[in-house]
């Protein structure tokens, strides 16, 4: 065992790479808590849209397969360009951990619900898989 310590022996860990590497900092649990957890993460954007006065119908499917469909009535996720990432804002909320629209000084929510505060960017690194489909104005916005 060598005595040496530098810079040259710091882990960095991308964001991704860390929610997956310690799953329960990022959603309480890796049980069924956790899964819980995830699916209320993804509801309670659906729910921040009823709150806004945006959506009238929230449904959440529990698939046979496993996996979870959430599906509103509401605006849709933008998947207009964020200057910031150069990415749209829907792969933006679904790659970068805190991102979104529930801060204090965002005109979009004035009340808003999140289980964890990691956001979508912190769900989607812990499914096996994971499609959203984004519908606005009768058509397909972003898949």
């Amino acid at each position: 065992m060598s005595g040496n310590y530098s810079a040259d022996q710091i882990q960095v860990l991308e964001v991704h790479e860390a929610v997956r590497k310690r799953p329960g900092m990022y959603v309480g649990s890796t049980g069924p808590r956790g899964l819980r957890n995830l699916v209320f993460e993804v509801a309670d954007n659906s729910i921040n849209e009823a709150i806004s006065g945006y959506c009238t119908q929230i449904q959440v499917d529990l698939n046979p397969d496993g996996s979870v469909t959430v599906t509103d009535d509401g605006r849709g996720i933008p998947t207009s360009i964020v200057a910031k990432t150069g990415k749209s804002f829907l792969e933006t909320v679904f790659t970068v951990l805190h991102s979104g629209c529930r801060r204090k000084d965002c005109e979009s929510y004035k009340v808003s619900r999140s289980f964890y505060g990691t956001g979508l960017g912190g769900v989607n690194p812990l499914c096996e898989w994971l499609q959203v489909t984004v519908w606005q104005d009768d058509r397909t916005c972003g898949n």
